[in-house]
């Protein structure tokens, strides 16, 4: 495709329908190629101009040709809808952009008539203007619409054969079906109706005001036959225009394929013109008349419906606003009497209690003081009247109804009950007209009204007298309330263990621990999902509790969950025990429940470290006891070499004991009943007798310990025997796990920490680095750093951490690749206080 010059504005600006054609398709078209052929310009995308432009057995001109000039030629356009037409089609080549030259070729339409089909057209013409006459006298001689609409039928009948046929007026696109003609019966005006609304009908001949002819209604995609309307093979429809609006449709119908022609539909249009003018002024007559008459009859129910109307109003409005009912009553039986035009209204109430006259009140003629004498017979009467809705009035006459009453002087009598308080009775006089439905209904109307205010007047009484009480017990209840919610608020503040609620698994409210448990502030959390904090345990969802209840239903919610695992703000996890209590029990519209959130890491943490002592004790005993029976069993094998086994039996004893000690060393350390014998020593003369004591074993594994120790004393409160374990500990676990052929550096120095003297013990060893786990374990039970030359039994680093403790210090590790590995002790040289209560000191 080539960058045309021309623009879309440009084509549309031309009268004459134009297409642009590219390689065979097109790729424009202006807006009266659109209004002629009745497509959308969606519908030609990648459309080949063949499939539009029709050129019958003759070969399509071959527009790519740049050598020969395109002779105008012959075409039939294909309409969206209905028959194609003929046309005259010029096509010319396009230019780019840039002003080159362009493969691109503009084609335009000119309409064209055949010359045999114009002389027929001549024919036609002086023709249908002999039927307009005709047809126009035929059509003079009527005054109603439905007459003339029967003439159209008989005279199409004389010029065009059809099976069956039918004439709707069209207002505003609604469909009035006038007159049907042919139809089988059970096609009623509904099915017929149903047809005209349709798309195709709708656009042709409303939107295009242009004739449909279908010859062969079973190869239409479109077209639908209706129960009863199998038989139509061929049909055609034309619009009856009048000041080019659409007024009328003229639909024939007939049972035999391609039975239509176009002669006929030209036939059919000169009779729908001639006759639109008649048809157009008696439908006017017609509407005018009928509507005159209708807007007559209902300005007189207007009129009357709104004197009663703004009677009940003004009734109503009266006694909405009204502190005294007494006062207001004479006139609101002014208002209705008036509105009712009667001579004499009265009521008459009773007292609910004890059945007395509570009230008498006349307009009119008559005397309210009489009225229970003038009218006795009536009232009685009016007791065993049976109460009629205004929907029995309509149906039940109205001598019949129960509602009117002749009195012995002829006059008529209507009432209206005020429920159970009595009855408003309106007189009229013999000579005046009967009372209507419409006044009935009024009287009524008022009664129940007067009946409603009756009851609100002692309602409000009532209210008056339970209004203070009332108004105590809630001030009452809302202090309590307030009170209890206070309470309960401070109970839930000050409880140590998380607690928050939820609505939906969405957090509603939660207590000052639960954010310090998980480091968010309650503004964070208020509105968030309960799986904010939560943290899936398992690959399967389910297997977790929390993640279960996050997805169950109020059926499923248990009352306790298990440990589950929780994130904090920061990122970091632990484990709680979470207990759910339900509000409101199952099936409430909303899930709501109070949780309990309890830190159960440590406890877990311990748990874990008892079960993981317990393992490694039995790991532990069973190689020396192990190696222990073996030797006994060697001892039976070779007497010979007793002393041999002995000194191994001796050396297995010897570390059996040692683990033991330290094992219950380490228990009394965690049960605090290991207590210490607080002395004032010198530390660096403990040094240099555990470095003595420990040198044979350093020089067996070719190991030195280079000490360094201050020149001046360090003097320091400790139980010299726990203390001097401690040291031997650290320097038998150094030199365990040192390298061979290398050297345990030893530092002690006094130190000030925290405003305090502090003795800080540094050893340093050459053995393998260190992983982070193992150093964040390395002070509990059975940890080895590594796997090197060891004697140690697993509890030396622990044992040594428990008498630092218990002396007030603290013990740390580290170890990175090129450096050796530390183990830093710092110990007050001034015992604590704490620790001096539960410690002998000896001075």
């Amino acid at each position: 495709m080539t960058a045309l010059s021309i623009s879309q504005d440009l084509l549309d600006a031309v009268a004459a329908p134009l297409l642009v054609v590219d390689a065979g398709h097109i790729v424009m078209v202006n807006s009266a190629f659109l209004d002629v052929s009745g497509y959308a310009l969606d519908d030609l995308t990648d459309i080949r101009v063949e499939e539009i432009l029709l050129t019958g057995l003759v070969p399509f001109p071959d527009l790519r040709d740049e050598d020969s000039e395109v002779q105008p030629f012959l075409v039939e356009l294909q309409y969206a809808h209905g028959s194609p037409r003929s046309y005259m089609c010029n096509a010319g080549p396009m230019s780019c952009a840039d002003g080159s030259a362009s493969s691109a070729m503009l084609l335009t339409l000119m309409p064209h008539t055949p010359p045999d089909e114009m002389a027929n057209s001549l024919s036609r013409v002086v023709q249908n203007g002999d039927m307009t006459h005709s047809l126009g006298m035929l059509l003079s001689q009527k005054t109603d619409m439905s007459s003339m609409l029967n003439v159209i039928l008989d005279y199409l009948a004389e010029h065009v054969e059809y099976t069956s046929a039918n004439i709707c007026m069209v207002d505003k696109s609604h469909y009035d079906l006038a007159v049907i003609r042919g139809y089988p019966e059970g096609v009623n005006a509904q099915i017929i109706q149903s047809f005209l609304s349709s798309k195709v009908v709708q656009q042709e001949l409303i939107s295009y005001q242009q004739p449909i002819l279908v010859h062969d209604t079973s190869k239409i995609d479109h077209w639908v036959a209706l129960k009863g309307t199998e038989y139509i093979s061929s049909w055609m429809g034309v619009p009856i225009l009048y000041h080019e609006r659409v007024v009328g449709i003229i639909n024939l119908d007939h049972s035999e394929v391609d039975h239509f022609t176009q002669q006929d539909v030209d036939t059919v249009k000169s009779i729908a013109h001639a006759s639109s003018q008649w048809l157009m002024t008696v439908w006017l007559e017609e509407r005018a008349a009928y509507e005159l008459q209708e807007r007559e009859k209902t300005q007189d129910v207007l009129l009357d419906t709104l004197i009663k109307t703004d009677a009940l109003y003004q009734v109503a409005r009266l006694l909405i606003h009204t502190e005294n009912l007494d006062e207001t009553l004479e006139e609101v039986l002014n208002i209705i009497a008036m509105s009712l035009e009667t001579d004499t209204l009265f009521l008459v109430t009773y007292d609910l209690m004890d059945a007395q006259v509570k009230r008498k009140v006349l307009v009119g003629e008559g005397d309210s003081d009489t009225i229970l004498e003038d009218y006795v017979g009536l009232l009685d009467k009016l007791k065993d009247y049976e109460k009629r809705t205004a929907a029995d009035l309509l149906t039940i006459p109205l001598a019949e109804s129960g509602h009117t009453l002749t009195l012995p002087d002829g006059r008529q009598a209507i009432a209206g009950y005020i429920r159970e308080y009595g009855v408003v009775v309106a007189i009229r006089q013999a000579q005046e007209p009967d009372f209507t439905v419409d006044d009935i209904e009024l009287l009524v109307a008022t009664g129940s009204q007067l009946a409603i205010s009756m009851e609100n007047a002692e309602l409000v009484e009532q209210m008056q007298q339970k209004n203070m009480r009332l108004e105590y017990l809630v001030d009452k209840h809302i202090r309590d309330l307030q009170l209890e919610r206070q309470r309960l608020r401070a109970i839930l503040d000050a409880t140590g263990e998380g607690i928050f609620y939820i609505e939906d698994f969405r957090f509603e409210y939660v207590n000052p621990s639960l954010c310090n448990l998980v480091g968010y502030s309650p503004e964070e959390l208020i509105g968030e999902k309960l799986e904010k904090i939560h943290i899936e345990t398992t690959v399967d969802a389910n297997a977790d509790p929390f993640a279960a209840l996050l997805g169950s239903t109020d059926d499923q919610l248990n009352d306790q969950l298990e440990v589950a695992r929780i994130r904090r703000k920061d990122g970091t996890e632990f484990s709680a025990h979470i207990t759910f209590t339900l509000v409101g029990g199952p099936g409430a519209e909303r899930i709501r429940m109070v949780g309990v959130v309890r830190d159960v890491s440590r406890q877990l943490a311990l748990q874990e470290q008892r079960m993981r002592f317990i393992t490694n004790a039995a790991h532990e005993l069973r190689n020396p006891l192990t190696s222990f029976a073996l030797r006994l069993h060697m001892v039976r094998k070779q007497p010979e070499r007793l002393p041999h086994h002995l000194e191994v039996l001796e050396r297995v004893n010897n570390y059996i004991i040692n683990l033991v000690e330290d094992m219950l060393d380490l228990t009394r350390f965690e049960k605090g009943s290991l207590h210490l014998a607080i002395g004032r020593v010198d530390l660096c003369d403990l040094v240099n007798v555990v470095i003595e004591r420990v040198s044979d074993f350093a020089n067996e594994r070719a190991i030195q310990i280079a000490p360094q120790l201050p020149e001046e004393k360090i003097m320091g409160q400790v139980d010299a025997e726990r203390f001097s374990r401690m040291l031997e500990k650290l320097l038998t676990n150094a030199i365990s796990f040192s390298k061979r052929q290398t050297t345990v550096v030893f530092k002690l120095e006094k130190v000030l920490f925290i405003g305090l003297d502090y003795a800080r013990i540094t050893v340093e060893d050459t053995g393998d680095p260190i992983d982070e786990d193992t150093l964040e374990t390395i002070f509990e039970p059975f940890t080895r750093p590594g796997l090197g030359d060891q004697v140690d039994t697993g509890m030396g680093m622990a044992l040594a951490n428990a008498i630092v403790r218990l002396h007030g210090g603290s013990m740390m590790a580290t170890s990175s690749e090129g450096e050796p590995n530390r183990i830093i002790t710092l110990i007050p040289l001034q015992i604590p206080t704490e620790t001096a209560t539960s410690s002998s000191i000896i001075q």
